[in-house]
């Protein structure tokens, strides 16, 4: 299965609100979402641990649908 195959899937987790605060902190200052932020930091741990095959890679962007169309014909 492919990151393209895969989605997003909605969840909700009770953390410590200092952990809420340093995410939103360190998420502004690199001026991605908290989400996007914590994804990040987690796939990588993950990853590292073994968790995750070392050969996945995170999905990056998935909205808007199929891009590859138009980045065919802009080029």
């Amino acid at each position: 299965m492919t990151a393209v195959d895969m989605a997003r899937k909605k969840t909700s987790f009770r953390l410590d609100e200092r952990i809420l605060n340093a995410i939103s902190k360190a998420s502004a200052n690199t001026g991605h979402s908290r989400n996007a932020w914590l994804e990040h930091h987690l796939f990588t741990v993950l990853k590292s641990t073994g968790y995750i095959p070392v050969d996945e890679e995170p999905l990056g962007e998935t909205r808007g649908g199929d891009r590859t169309a138009t980045d065919e014909a802009s080029k």
